[in-house]
């Protein structure tokens, strides 16, 4: 086996000469430190008191349910809330509140309506009474039945003996009668004319003025009006003349036995003008003779259609009258100083109550919608299902 040559040796490397040593640095001298500051003993401090362990409250519970955010719970919600509000009672409330609103809307509407009328009608009315006056036998002659109001004009003869009371007619609130007497035309048609309004005084027999219908030939101008149906006539044996309850054209012809037209009219003018007693003989009739005196005052004891004058004399303060002393309606004239009997004034052409009460329906409708809602809205929340206790 042949033998491995030896590796020849590598030469060593020769070294650097030394650098010559750095002489030290001198040090400085040591800086003389400060005496050591004496330390406080520490305070003794109380040792810890020891904590009672935390007591584990459960969370309050809320009383309001959870807010649901599904659609699903949203629906469940409601209908679990709603269905208290539709059993059988609750369902009869529902349906009378709404027949009730609707009603109340209804009645509104209905006002508003009768307003419009009204208006058209105040509108026909005013145009009738500007209109010149047509003689009364052009209107009875018309095809058509004029309008109620209609100015007429008529020329005749008053029929006093068939004279006769409409009762229960007020002139500014004081209670009379209305005097009425036939008027025959030249052509021998009778046409009712309502003279004017005159006190129950007069109609009782205590007032005694002198109210006959002027004599001879008169022109009346007026009012035309249509029969009024329904009426009757009374038995009141107190009073001077006979009484009708309404001017019905035929209850006229069956108590007066005459043939009158089919319309009457209501005085405005008259000429020759009523002839009205004057106070001298007002105060000659009052201060008559005690046994005229006791007789009318036996009469008016006895009325049962007279005012507050008639209640003094039957509580027997009869000296008011003895003395002529009738302060409401004396010398054959009312308080303002008009002569009897006083002609009935003009309809009132205003627009009534009716949009007064077409807002009171309204509101009434709407106060109904919003109390009742107020009333579900309780009933509903006091109806909410208690929220379900939470599972741990």
């Amino acid at each position: 086996m042949p033998t491995v040559p030896p590796v020849p040796t590598v030469p060593p490397v020769p070294t650097e000469p030394s650098l010559s040593t750095v002489p030290p640095v001198p040090t400085e001298p040591p800086v003389p430190t400060e005496p050591p500051v004496p330390t406080v003993p520490p305070v003794p401090t109380e040792p810890p008191v020891p904590r009672e362990p935390p007591v584990l409250t459960e969370p309050p519970v809320s009383t309001e349910p959870p807010v649901p955010t599904e659609p699903v719970e949203l629906i469940e919600t409601a209908v679990s809330s709603a269905r208290p509000m539709l059993s059988f009672r609750w369902i009869l409330s529902h349906l009378f509140v709404l027949t009730m609103v609707v009603v109340m809307v209804n009645l509104g509407f209905w006002q508003l309506r009768r307003l419009e009328e009204r208006r058209d009608q105040n509108s026909e009315i005013r145009a009738a009474l500007e209109a010149e006056p047509q003689e009364i036998a052009t209107l009875l002659a018309s095809p058509t039945t004029p309008l109620d109001h209609t100015s007429t004009a008529a020329t005749g003869t008053y029929l006093e003996e068939h004279s006769f009371l409409v009762a229960n007619r007020t002139y500014e609130t004081e209670p009379g009668n209305w005097l009425v007497t036939p008027l025959e035309l030249a052509d021998g048609t009778v046409v009712v004319v309502s003279r004017g309004w005159v006190p129950r005084l007069w109609a009782a027999g205590v007032q005694s003025d002198d109210l006959s219908a002027p004599a001879g030939e008169v022109t009346v101008t007026g009012r035309v009006f249509s029969s009024v149906g329904g009426g009757s006539i009374a038995t009141n044996e107190i009073a001077v003349l006979t009484e009708l309850n309404r001017l019905d054209l035929a209850r006229v012809a069956e108590l007066t036995g005459l043939e009158v037209a089919d319309l009457w009219v209501q005085l405005a003018q008259q000429h020759p003008p009523q002839h009205a007693n004057t106070a001298a003989s007002a105060s000659a009739s009052a201060s008559a003779s005690a046994s005229a005196n006791a007789s009318a005052n036996t009469a008016a004891n006895t009325a049962a259609s007279t005012s507050a004058n008639t209640a003094a004399i039957t509580a027997g303060s009869t000296s008011a009258i003895t003395a002529g002393s009738t302060s409401a309606i004396t010398a054959g004239s009312t308080s303002a100083g008009t002569s009897l009997p006083v002609p009935v004034p003009r309809v009132s052409l205003d627009d009534g109550p009716h949009l007064s009460y077409a807002f009171q329906w309204f509101f009434f409708s709407a106060g109904a919608v919003v109390v009742y809602g107020l009333i579900l809205r309780r009933r509903r929340r006091e109806s909410r299902p208690e929220p379900r206790p939470e599972t741990r």
